[in-house]
């Protein structure tokens, strides 16, 4: 699988994926494909220098063999990152490029003057003169997504309960299948500063031709303990493995 962050942050997401892969695939693949996974399939963007360099770091510690993190926008036009479209088989122009994306975009601010001309690339910007910076992540996402790839990401929960983004969730509804959605606790991310409600959507892109099927079922799951509290200090009885346990059990792949 060809993975990406856009919005990468500190690389956690990637270097966590380079651990999965090592725990878990290590032992039924030769050290040449497990070399070539560490080497060209983990990707990522983030706009700060500061992190890019955390990120990289993080990476290299954790022997991924290569650290392929841009220093860039996420938001900009496609031509700002050749090196992606270089990855495609073909001369095509698509972003389309990765069978796996998973981030936590920045969200709870709304994009205004300084980003204007970046709303008007977005089916989601359509005759909007503001938009909260998750929606624009949110669409990039799937941008940058293959046709049936996966996408797990973070956003606000009142992405999925506000009338104001209703758009957006009918938007969803003609380009992708919501596979989970995973409530997490008010103070998931209090630790860090942000006091947001939050969830883990899980979608499938739609492949091109294939119609939206609004009657799938969606598995719902609100966790009330991540193994941690507000102060980030460890707490017993996480319900994240049996989380998982019910992603697999009733979504799988």
């Amino acid at each position: 699988d060809l993975i990406l962050d856009p919005f990468c942050g500190s690389g956690h997401f990637l270097t966590r994926c380079l651990d999965y892969v090592v725990q878990h695939q290590a032992a039924s693949i030769d050290q040449h494909k497990l070399h070539e996974f560490k080497f060209f399939q983990l990707h990522g963007i983030e706009k700060s220098e500061r992190m890019v360099r955390i990120a990289m770091t993080d990476m290299m510690l954790h022997d991924d063999g290569h650290t392929n993190i841009r220093n860039v926008d996420a938001l900009l036009s496609f031509d700002n990152y050749p090196d992606i479209l270089a990855l495609r088989d073909n001369d095509d122009a698509d972003p389309a490029v990765f069978d796996i994306v998973l981030t936590n975009p920045p969200f709870g601010s709304i994009m205004r003057q300084e980003v204007m001309g970046m709303i008007g690339r977005f089916t989601l910007g359509h005759k909007k003169k503001s938009l909260p910076l998750e929606v624009l992540g949110l669409e990039r996402s799937f941008q940058f997504l293959k046709p049936g790839g996966r996408l797990g990401i973070v956003l606000p929960e009142g992405v999925l309960k506000n009338k104001s983004a209703r758009f957006v969730r009918r938007w969803i509804e003609g380009v992708a299948d919501l596979k989970a959605i995973i409530t997490l606790p008010e103070d998931a991310f209090s630790a860090y500063g942000a006091t947001v409600r939050t969830c883990l959507c899980i979608f499938r892109k739609l492949r091109d031709g294939e119609a939206p099927s609004p009657g799938k079922e969606t598995l719902l799951v609100e966790l009330e303990n991540l193994g941690y509290d507000a102060t980030g200090r460890a707490k017993p009885g996480s319900e994240v493995s049996e989380a998982i346990g019910a992603f697999h059990r009733e979504v799988g792949w």
